[in-house]
């Protein structure tokens, strides 16, 4: 294989050795280090084959040493695929908590169990389906189970739909094998999607937050749903709801708990109608995004979504510290832009960029605009769009974003601290490696910049 064909592979983003991933599952930290499984497919970079699980681990959540796969659909209950779910630890035994899917159409969805002593070789248990389909009046769309501990019992949150609404249905049990259904924990109102894929459950400062991908709501990759906790904890009463991402390239995020107690959340970086990659042409398809650190936002509403410590942490030396331009495949880029009382002013940066100019993705801000603007109209091999991203947590007349460039991907964290990611797919020409910035006019002043290669 050509450097040339394999060009695009991340050089800090977890991916595939060969095949199709998508959705991250079973995210846990586990024997002293972070456990991600993701849905796979080890013969081909698409999804037309039966799920399997893959599984990798990382010490520091940048670099991801690949394990045999997880999960084989070999069982009735599974034969048409091991989908989407969720990992738990039990006294020093780990539990994956599965969508088991089978039938012509794949229309028979249940909830299943498989357990592993060493956090490698998992057999499934023998009451499966342990959960064999939703409960009467709910869609047969239901998948995607997510574990977590709730006093002394075990709770899982299950993504489906009613009546054409979107929902995330609440069960409990002491065993991980015998469940009881308490009701659904949150429901769309209407105009928060038709179903309710990959739900993600957590408490964060005494507040509930409910992670859902909805379908059917157009631009919105990914919501969290934040509120209170009522009715003995089966219930969420939902006061405010923030998109997880602006960028047209996220989908499916899970969260887990780090050592620390922090909430770490990665999550696919595609999405369904995300166009065709080039990189099926070296066997792969799919990237997980940076892992992000999640806390309350600004005077406790909304959420602050960081890259996490560790990707500072492995930065390199400065390569470019104010206007100008070098040479970077990757990067890691902060920017501050203050107003300095002109008419007019743009401030622009130009990554991967072509020796003659003519192509790369830039990111811009007009003065007096409310967004950056990310344009991927002539970013390589497969053209984007355009996408704008709000403006966040200005500090006075200063605004601040964050640039996490990849071989095959951009980042941007919008905000002090950062409440508006967006992730967006690349595919530069292989010779295409210019990184630069500019300001033009006496309006937007460049008072911070700072970009630095990611070892």
């Amino acid at each position: 294989m050509s450097d040339t064909v394999d060009c695009w592979r991340p050089r800090i983003h977890y991916t595939p050795l060969r095949g199709w991933i998508n959705d991250p599952n079973g995210l846990v930290y586990y024997r002293g280090k972070y456990h991600v499984f993701a849905q796979h497919n080890p013969v081909a970079p698409d999804n037309r084959t039966p799920m399997h699980w893959a599984h990798a681990e990382s010490v520091d959540l940048l670099r991801w040493n690949h394990l045999p796969i997880a999960l084989v659909p070999d069982k009735p209950f599974d034969i048409g695929g091991c989908w989407s779910g969720s990992a738990a630890e039990d006294e020093g035994r780990l539990h994956l908590v599965y969508s088991g899917v089978s039938g012509e159409k794949a229309e028979i969805q249940s909830v299943c169990l498989a357990t592993s002593a060493d956090g490698i070789a998992f057999g499934k248990d023998r009451a499966n389906p342990v959960i064999p389909g939703p409960p009467p009046g709910f869609s047969r769309d239901f998948r995607d189970p997510r574990v977590f501990r709730h006093g002394d019992k075990w709770r899982i949150v299950i993504g489906t739909s009613r009546d054409g609404r979107g929902c995330a249905l609440l069960y409990e049990s002491s065993d991980l094998v015998g469940w009881k259904f308490l009701g659904p924990l949150a429901a769309s109102d209407g105009t928060r999607g038709t179903m309710w894929e990959c739900p993600d459950f957590f408490m964060l400062e005494g507040r509930g937050v409910l992670v859902v991908s909805p379908i059917g709501v157009p631009g919105v990759g990914s919501m969290a749903l934040i509120g209170r906790m009522e009715e003995d904890a089966t219930r969420l009463a939902v006061e405010e709801m923030v998109v997880l991402d602006y960028g047209p390239d996220l989908y499916a995020p899970q969260t887990m708990a780090g050592p620390d107690g922090r909430r770490i959340m990665i999550a696919w970086m595609d999405h369904w109608g995300s166009s065709k990659p080039p990189t099926v042409s070296a066997g792969w398809r799919g990237a997980f995004t940076i892992p992000r650190a999640i806390a309350p936002g600004p005077g406790g509403k909304g959420l602050s979504i960081a890259p996490v410590p560790e990707l500072a942490a492995a930065r390199g030396d400065v390569a470019l510290d104010g206007p100008g331009s070098i040479t970077a495949e990757t990067a890691d880029i902060d920017i501050e832009l203050e107003d300095t009382g002109g008419e007019t002013g743009c401030f622009e940066i130009v990554l991967r960029g072509s020796p003659d100019g003519s192509r790369g993705t830039r990111i811009s801000f007009l003065k007096g605009d409310d967004a950056l603007v990310l344009d991927r109209t002539k970013s390589g091999r497969v053209s984007g769009g355009i996408t704008r991203i709000p403006v966040a947590a200005k500090s006075g007349k200063r605004i601040k974003f964050r640039v996490v460039l990849d071989a095959c991907s951009v980042e941007v964290f919008s905000g002090d601290p950062p409440t508006v990611p967006c992730s967006a797919l690349i595919f530069p020409e292989p010779g295409d490696k210019i990184l630069s910035a500019r300001v033009t006019g006496n309006g937007v002043g460049l008072a911070g910049f700072r970009a630095w290669p990611v070892n």
